[in-house]
């Protein structure tokens, strides 16, 4: 739902990768926001919504690479009560957290792959 939130966080600051959501375009050097699924909803907060979301980073450059993971991650760590949309639909976002610090995949055809993975609580059409 908020894919394209994070990934507008990002794409200026970062505009050496080519973003996407939900699917990789290129073989180059890029950065792709996904949807992860998300918890199991509050039992007593109904419109609450745990939500996973899974940042990919792909570099030639290792160095680079891991440079952007941790600056990815120290940008979306900590965003905290934003208003956003979904397509036509008011999202209040709560809060962002990193799951842990970015994850080292390895190297893939000669690119340095980091993913970071990212917990939201969000709550669908609550905006004022």
């Amino acid at each position: 739902m908020i894919q394209r939130f994070i990934r507008n966080q990002l794409v200026d600051e970062f505009d050496y990768l080519e973003w996407t959501i939900d699917y990789k375009s290129s073989n180059g050097n890029y950065g792709a926001v996904y949807y992860d699924g998300g918890d199991m909803p509050d039992r007593n907060d109904t419109n609450a919504r745990h939500m996973n979301y899974q940042i990919v980073i792909e570099h030639s450059d290792f160095e680079l690479a891991e440079r952007t993971a941790y600056s990815v991650r120290d940008k979306i760590h900590g965003i905290l009560n934003v208003q956003t949309k979904h397509f036509d639909r008011c999202i209040f976002v709560q809060y962002i957290y990193a799951e842990s610090e970015p994850i080292r995949v390895g190297v893939i055809d000669d690119k340095m792959i980091y993913t970071l993975n990212f917990n939201a609580l969000i709550y669908p059409d609550c905006c004022e």
